[in-house]
């Protein structure tokens, strides 16, 4: 957790705030990670696999959410009408790139899926956020990170 540790030097409400948070998607990370590894293709098959993993990759995103909802109310930043909002807004502040925006926007229209209609999502689209967007995760870590130690 190389994000975590750049954070913990300074240690105010909202770094505590975000620290925690990171802790916790980094645990849901884990947990999809321990439940699709080794063999990423059970995705498509098994139905605990995808529930496990789902369930996990929807508290993960909304815990991105919080953060963002953190950094948007401590820095006193426009406020979003749309969970997607958030990112555009964190971007427009600099605080997260334009890829990081446009991948965090994606997560959270996923999540919306998956909680609105879990049943209609295709295992191979399962499959392909894992293998290329878990990382996406990561670099929203980072960047926050990065800013707030600034």
């Amino acid at each position: 957790m190389p994000h975590v540790k750049l954070l913990t030097r300074k240690t105010n409400k909202m770094q505590s705030l975000i620290v925690a948070k990171f802790q916790t998607i980094e645990n849901y990370l884990n947990r999809i990670k321990s439940t699709v590894e080794p063999a990423p293709e059970k995705i498509l098959n098994d139905f605990d696999v995808q529930d496990i993993y789902v369930l996990n990759l929807q508290r993960a995103i909304k815990s991105i959410i919080d953060v963002a909802s953190i950094l948007i109310a401590e820095l006193a930043l426009t406020h979003p009408k749309t969970m997607k909002e958030h990112f555009v807004i964190l971007h427009n502040a600099n605080i997260i790139s334009a890829k990081c925006s446009k991948s965090m926007v994606a997560m959270v229209g996923f999540r919306n899926v998956a909680v609105h209609n879990y049943k209609t999502i295709n295992p191979e689209i399962l499959l392909s956020v894992y293998r290329n967007n878990l990382s996406d995760i990561e670099l929203f870590q980072t960047e926050v990170a990065n800013h707030i130690r600034t």
